[in-house]
């Protein structure tokens, strides 16, 4: 009984603790200050062919929050930056100030908002070739890339470890576009869907499918790349989402 008291009585004192750290997202919390790695991305919102900038700071370190919207002692390790009117998000590593909001909105691409009002550098001089997907621009080519600076066509003669990957995982691979000076490629596909794979309940067929991202990245020496299947459906992955255990970013055509 004594035993059963103090195992108690320190689960209690834990989830105190825990809980203490946790900010409240509906007390008005004010200004916050997290450190992390910027993330940039087109979102396809409802409506067709309607596209918005999404800046993701993934975090350094996990951050608890609790609210009506996320929950009690939700673990957060993403949240959504709005930078001010007419500004944009910087890649790299950064130290980012505002306040809290709740992503509600249809496109939020991340359920907590962060609406910024500074920000300063954490990098110093590190390159941030990899951060993220070329820039996109609507009806700027196919792919919202513009020209693409190089094909491959002739997939049967083409030899690189990420065909070896898509070929091992039950893909087939129809031909390569590359971007932004030939290091971001586009890889079109067809076969298993990969959409219902990372949209399962499964865990074992999430895992499967955060695998063969993690796979196709390390082929691709960890730069990231882009996959499109036969229904348009896209696939994004970098090694931010390595880092954060995401799966793909997908966007419906």
């Amino acid at each position: 009984m004594r035993y059963i008291l103090v195992v108690l009585m320190i689960l209690f004192a834990s989830s105190v603790a825990y809980g203490k750290d946790c900010r409240n997202m509906d007390a008005n919390p004010g200004p916050v200050t997290y450190s992390g790695i910027i993330q940039a991305a087109a979102l396809l919102v409802e409506g067709p062919n309607e596209w918005v900038d999404c800046f993701r700071l993934i975090l350094d370190k996990p951050i608890c929050l609790s609210g009506e919207f996320v929950g009690s002692n939700a673990e957060v390790r993403a949240i959504q930056l709005l930078p001010p009117e007419g500004k944009t998000m910087p890649a790299g590593r950064w130290q980012v100030t505002g306040s809290l909001s709740t992503g509600e909105n249809h496109w939020f691409c991340e359920e907590v908002v962060l609406d910024v009002s500074s920000l300063a550098s954490m990098d110093q001089g590190a390159p941030t070739e990899k951060i993220s997907a070329p820039q996109f621009k609507k009806g700027n080519g196919l792919l919202g890339y513009g020209v693409p600076t190089k094909q491959v066509i002739d997939v049967s003669a083409w030899k690189h470890k990420t065909k070896t990957v898509l070929l091992q995982s039950g893909f087939n691979l129809l031909r390569v576009e590359f971007y932004s000076n030939d290091t971001y490629p586009v890889f079109f596909i067809s076969g298993r869907s990969l959409r219902d794979n990372q949209e399962t309940q499964d865990p074992e067929e999430f895992s499967d499918v955060v695998g063969f991202a993690h796979s196709m990245l390390d082929a691709n020496a960890g730069w990231p790349f882009e996959l499109v299947d036969q229904y348009g459906i896209r696939y994004k992955y970098d090694r931010l989402r390595g880092v954060s255990g995401y799966g793909f970013d997908i966007q419906m055509p």
